[in-house]
């Protein structure tokens, strides 16, 4: 725990692995009640750090509030055993339902991610080394709570006062479609969860064709320039940085890459191509050369391709359908 202003603390909650990176925390202590931002891992590490952060400040259970940021097992984990200890759960109520199943990094169970796989045209032989990597003890979620506990649904527009600061509620959509934040603007801080960092850019969880996440991460990053480019931004891993316009420049500066590598591919195809043939060629491997380090790596690949393969189609360059369970992209030609 560590004091970083007047009530808020920042507590770190890492998984059980140095191999993934430890998830931020804040929590703001107010009276009668006070406010924890995100949830943290779903492990025993993480349950007792939080549990003696809350003895030392004394606060009960049941006079926290838990705003959830959005529906990943890093910043998600720990909703359901808080609720069980008398915490009320604050987030977006659609974004209870957006649970990733078919993302490899959040490891569902093999029968919901072998289809999704085939679909995007990977062969079975590849599946199998996709998931023989990819379920590896490290990186095993499936004791996470998705649902079942009680939240109640907040909006963009609300405010939540705690420990002397008023917060607003912001949508973030992008990261997932209906991913919140908080502003404070009397302090000018923007906590911005998993949409923008000044060390790297953050994955869009893309699950299936049509979610249009990089339009709406795009449109959220342009809010973040217009109205918060000089706030103290406070995210959701990492260490909080000033201005906002640096980093927006750079992820936007990525996804342009992308964008543009994986349209090239499509435009030089003479056929359509599945979301495999299109990663193949946009970054020249093959699923089967995957090792563990490149876990994350390829979840990148797989769910921001197919954000921008979203984002080609909205623009209409390209043309996307589905035929016998496969489906594939095509560049629109007059």
């Amino acid at each position: 725990m560590k004091n970083v202003a007047e009530n808020i603390y920042r507590i770190k909650s890492s998984w059980d692995s140095p191999k993934i990176r430890a998830s931020n925390l804040y929590l703001i202590h107010g009276q009668p009640r006070s406010l924890l931002v995100d949830a943290g891992f779903c492990n025993r590490a993480s349950r007792e750090h939080v549990t003696r952060v809350l003895h030392h400040l004394r606060i009960p259970w049941e006079n926290l509030d838990v705003f959830v940021t959005h529906n990943h097992p890093d910043h998600a984990g720990l909703a359901k055993w808080l609720s069980e200890q008398g915490a009320q759960i604050l987030m977006k109520q659609e974004e209870t339902q957006s649970c990733p199943i078919g993302n490899l990094y959040y490891a569902k169970p093999h029968e919901q991610v072998s289809p999704l796989l085939l679909s995007y045209g990977f062969s079975p032989k590849h599946i199998q080394s996709l998931i023989q990597r990819t379920f590896l003890p490290d990186y095993q979620y499936q004791d996470y709570p998705w649902t079942g506990y009680p939240v109640t649904d907040v909006q963009e527009g609300e405010h939540l006062a705690y420990g002397g600061y008023d917060f607003e509620v912001i949508s973030l959509a992008g990261h997932t479609q209906h991913q919140m934040g908080l502003v404070e603007r009397s302090h000018k801080w923007l906590f911005s969860s998993d949409t923008l960092s000044k060390r790297q850019v953050l994955i869009l969880a893309s699950l299936r064709p049509g979610a249009e996440l990089l339009h709406l991460h795009l449109q959220t990053l342009d809010r973040f320039v217009q109205e918060f480019s000089d706030y103290w931004v406070v995210p959701g891993h990492y260490n909080p940085f000033y201005g906002t316009k640096k980093a927006v420049q750079n992820t936007k500066r990525y996804f342009v890459h992308m964008l543009q590598k994986v349209a090239d591919v499509l435009a030089n195809s003479d056929r359509a191509l599945t979301l495999a043939q299109v990663i193949q060629q946009a970054f020249r491997y093959e699923p089967q050369a995957f090792v563990q380090e490149e876990l994350l790596k390829t979840h990148f690949r797989l769910a921001n391709t197919l954000s921008c393969l979203d984002e080609l189609v909205r623009r209409g360059v390209v043309q996307v359908w589905q035929s016998d369970g496969m489906w594939y992209w095509w560049v629109r030609r007059e």
